[in-house]
């Protein structure tokens, strides 16, 4: 069973008009490419994996910049 933070979240899922949209975008991407949205969501994922986001360094401060 689910508790109510995964209720919670599931609903208000299922209400986003952008999430449904990003859905319906990525269905007929699938599509395009011949696979059903499952495997496509499931490639993405392990690729995602793969390939975890960079991380963003910090750009160093200046006190005085010479140019």
């Amino acid at each position: 069973m689910l508790d109510d933070a995964h209720k919670k979240e599931l609903l208000e899922m299922a209400a986003s008009d952008q999430l449904r949209r990003d859905f319906r975008h990525m269905r007929k991407s699938a599509r395009g490419l011949g696979l059903d949205l499952d495997a496509l969501l499931s490639f993405l994922t392990g690729a995602g994996r793969l390939a975890p986001a960079a991380r963003r360094r910090r750009a160093p401060a200046y006190s005085r910049a010479r140019i």
